[in-house]
């Protein structure tokens, strides 16, 4: 008999020990900042003798929702073992490159480990990168108390995993600063307000796409094709490489870190925690100026390469 407590020690176990990924091709490590949430929860629920139906968020949403165990999301993050996915579809469908399943502990915190979304290993809210879409019972645990399931219950508009005006977190961030690279001037504040929803608009337009102001896998793989090219500087010695992500507002992880010490280093006063809040982005906007380049307050390849490189 498998219960919520279980998996929670499970999973709680594995934090900071390396971990297969989802795809089964590399041993993950707690500090890779592209560790993979999915790779960790499939660990720990073997670990507690669940066979999980899927490798992935958006196959262990089909594997907890085909089951009849599917819940709607206030529900999920009230119930102490309920998974937890963001994506369209109620998790069903990845979102861009930020999909995510997380464990809830029922007390409207989540445990969960990094995903390429940025998000934290341990204890956070569930709306540290935006609400979740979806949520779920796990098929196989026995739930002492679970509330009644809702199966293909409804999900709030507000909940779907699309941004639009009112969306909050890296995410926007991330939508932001595409936005910029395609012609846009737009704060990256991580605040999806009028001024991004012209952006997303303007550029719906005129790409072809339904103009809405709501940014789903259409818009996100617009967006990434415009993209320009990225130049990433070759490192100099032992100076570590770009991590491979743009370092914007409300992003969490080991890179961020690396990048704060090293920041330190030449003398800015910042707290080396790993997240990128407004002094980080402050201090990145001060070093860009001081080297003469660009200044958007986002730590890319030339911005990170600058901070080991430059006088």
């Amino acid at each position: 008999m498998t219960t919520p407590t279980d998996i929670a020690n499970a999973l709680e176990a594995r934090l900071g020990r390396p971990y297969w990924s989802a795809d089964g091709r590399r041993l993950v490590d707690e500090n890779d900042p592209g560790n993979d949430c999915s790779g960790w929860l499939v660990v720990g629920l073997r670990a507690a003798g669940i066979d999980p139906g899927g490798s992935v968020s958006s196959a262990m949403a089909s594997w907890c929702f085909d089951a009849g165990l599917e819940l709607d999301v206030g529900t999920g993050i009230n119930t102490f073992g309920a998974l937890l996915f963001w994506g369209p579809n109620r998790g069903l469908a990845g979102f861009g490159d930020s999909g995510h399943i997380a464990f809830s502990l029922g007390d409207g915190r989540i445990l969960e480990t990094p995903s390429s979304a940025g998000h934290c290993s341990g204890i956070s809210p569930p709306q540290r990168a935006g609400s979740p879409s979806g949520a779920g019972l796990i098929p196989g645990v026995v739930y002492d108390g679970a509330p009644p399931t809702i199966s293909g219950g409804p999900v709030a508009v507000a909940n779907d995993g699309m941004l639009r005006t009112g969306s909050k977190g890296p995410e926007v961030a991330e939508l932001q600063r595409r936005l910029n690279q395609a012609g846009e001037t737009l704060g990256v504040d991580g605040e999806f307000g009028s001024a991004t929803n012209d952006a997303v608009r303007r550029f719906q337009g005129a790409h072809g796409l339904e103009v809405d102001g709501v940014v789903g896998p259409s818009t996100w793989g617009a967006l990434t094709v415009a993209q320009p090219t990225v130049t990433v500087p070759t490192p100099s010695g032992s100076n570590p490489a770009w991590p491979g992500r743009f370092l914007v507002l409300g992003l969490v992880g080991d890179d961020v870190r690396t990048w704060q010490r090293r920041m330190t280093q030449r003398g800015v006063a910042l707290k080396v925690d790993g997240e990128y809040g407004p002094l980080s982005r402050d201090a990145c906007t001060a070093f860009q100026t001081a080297q003469h380049l660009e200044v958007d307050g986002v730590v890319g390849p030339q911005t990170w390469a600058a901070t080991w490189s430059a006088p």
